[in-house]
């Protein structure tokens, strides 16, 4: 009757462990990993629609009521963004490093800067093909203050991913002082 009971035990327990390794709970770093790919998808698909919008309107025939919305739509998605990034950061989260025990940047962080790199490129283009849209030059450094505020809120959670960034958005600093965004230029040391 012992041997029964031992056997249902071991039975039990083999039957959780297995469990436990087939569902291993996420360690902090995946769980603010997957927190900040979360918030940077959002942001990728906002920003994504509004710049395929961006890019359809003729810019000979453009006026500001056309291209305003769309501007908006951008600008309120870095708003989000850097308010969700901000709210993780006040949540207790530490610092992470770009660089792993080795001295190597993590593939976490190259694909997050590559992100944000590609969306900051596809507005400045956009946006600066639109440029001969009377009064949109006046609304075009709104945008300064939440992409500066995206790019602070990712370095204080990703230390060095501004290095990244700014490595990769060389070609287009010229464009980006077009557009009058002086913080974010001065934050990616450009």
């Amino acid at each position: 009757m012992q041997l029964i009971r031992f056997s249902a035990f071991l039975a039990g327990m083999f039957a959780l462990c297995n469990l436990g390794l087939a569902h291993p709970a996420l360690t902090k770093g995946q769980a603010d990993q997957s927190q900040i790919t979360s918030i940077m998808d959002t942001l990728q698909s906002t920003v994504e629609s509004a710049v395929g919008s961006l890019n359809g309107i003729d810019p000979s025939t453009a006026t500001l009521a056309q291209v305003q919305p769309y501007v908006t739509d951008i600008e309120d998605a870095f708003s989000t963004a850097a308010s969700a990034l901000s709210s993780l950061n006040s949540s207790g989260r530490k610092r992470s490093s770009v660089t792993d025990v080795q001295g190597r940047q993590t593939a976490f962080e190259k694909e997050i800067a590559q992100l944000v790199a590609g969306l900051l490129t596809d507005v400045t283009n956009s946006l600066t093909g639109l440029l001969s849209v009377q009064g949109l030059g006046a609304i075009l450094p709104n945008l300064d203050g939440p992409l500066n505020q995206t790019l602070l809120g990712l370095e204080t959670l990703l230390a060095g991913v501004l290095n990244l960034v700014s490595g990769l958005l060389v070609d287009v600093a010229g464009l980006l002082t077009a557009l009058g965004w002086g913080l974010t230029l001065a934050t990616l040391g450009l």
